[in-house]
């Protein structure tokens, strides 16, 4: 892995999740690009063209203060090689085309961590980048701070097969003190019971049975002291079952487990 695009709305959990991202290219000597997607300004229909191009001049130039601002603060501190980009246009469309433009592997966003519905936890943006992004998207809850990968758990539907998947974490997570659980989850009522099918060459695979499939990956996340969940995306699956319940700030943590999303 080489680069990672960053896209901020200069918002305080934008701001958390590219810290957290710049702590993570400085352990992995990775190029960090820091963006901002600009709305159109609305004009009146019968107002001159040059107005709206002063406008949009103008939303270029105090952006890109702000940005240059951004990466000056995290270079200070991380003393790592930050670039920036800007463009307008809808803010899943600009991500998810810069990401591919610049060739960058996992776009890191932050998280609202407000609700349990998909959009609202995740914010509608980065929802909607995570559902159609070619590349792996790391959703970063407001109060994360980044640590080092030790434990990287994944929640395994077993729904399809996913050796993808597992290629594409040990590339992210590669480590010799980087652990990989696979977790499959199956609700039953009873208290909370595992099993482990193997723990051998940093692999651990275990089943977990628990009163709901959020509870049981809950626990085995506290158990386990994980360091970031990792979970496939399907058209509706996994995903949106553990995103459309009540108990979504108790699986993340209390919003402090950063999110890996295929």
């Amino acid at each position: 892995m080489k680069s990672i695009l960053v896209p901020t709305d200069f918002s305080d959990t934008a701001s958390n999740a590219a810290d957290y991202a710049a702590a993570f290219c400085k352990e992995h000597g990775l190029q960090m690009y820091v963006m901002h997607a600009m709305h159109v300004p609305l004009v009146d229909a019968n107002a001159p063209i040059t107005l709206a191009e002063t406008m949009m001049d103008n939303e270029r130039k105090f952006t890109q203060i702000k940005l240059d601002k951004l990466a000056e603060e995290l270079t200070e501190k991380y003393g790592i090689n930050i670039k920036t980009e800007s463009d307008f246009g809808l803010g899943s469309d600009v991500i998810i085309e810069t990401a591919e433009t610049l060739n960058a592997e996992a776009i890191v966003m932050g998280t609202s961590g407000e609700s349990g519905l998909l959009a609202s936890l995740l914010g509608s943006v980065t929802a909607a980048v995570a559902k159609r992004s070619d590349v792996p998207v790391i959703a970063v809850p407001k109060n994360a701070k980044y640590r080092a990968f030790k434990n990287v758990v994944f929640g395994n539907d077993n729904k399809e097969p996913i050796a993808k998947e597992l290629a594409t974490i040990h590339e992210f997570f590669k480590g010799s003190k980087t652990k990989l659980h696979i977790v499959s989850v199956q609700g039953r009522k009873g208290d909370y019971v595992q099993e482990v099918i193997c723990d051998e060459g940093g692999v651990k695979e275990v089943a977990v049975w628990d009163s709901s499939v959020e509870e049981g990956l809950t626990e085995y996340l506290d158990k386990e002291n994980a360091d970031i969940l990792a979970i496939k995306q399907h058209t509706r699956g996994f995903i949106e079952e553990l995103f459309h319940k009540s108990t979504t700030k108790e699986l993340l943590k209390d919003c402090s487990i950063p999110l890996f999303i295929f």
